[in-house]
């Protein structure tokens, strides 16, 4: 895991998301670095719910091209 990545993966749980959300999450964005960047601005920006980030990671798989 690069240290983005583990920032990333610390950002996730000091918000608070379950193990499950974050484990799918860090999978989904280890395939864009820049969906990376998207969603730690995010984090920082908003502090969104879970059902709020997943609805956002949605958007950046859509927006990035990630399967």
């Amino acid at each position: 895991m690069t240290a983005k990545e583990q920032a990333l993966y610390s950002m996730l749980e000091e918000q608070g998301f379950s193990y499950g959300c974050i484990m799918t999450s860090m999978h989904i964005l280890m395939q864009s670095k820049d969906a990376q960047d998207m969603i730690m601005d995010y984090l920082y920006d908003n502090h969104p719910s879970e059902k709020k980030f997943v609805a956002y990671l949605a958007e950046i798989c859509q927006f990035d091209g990630i399967e």
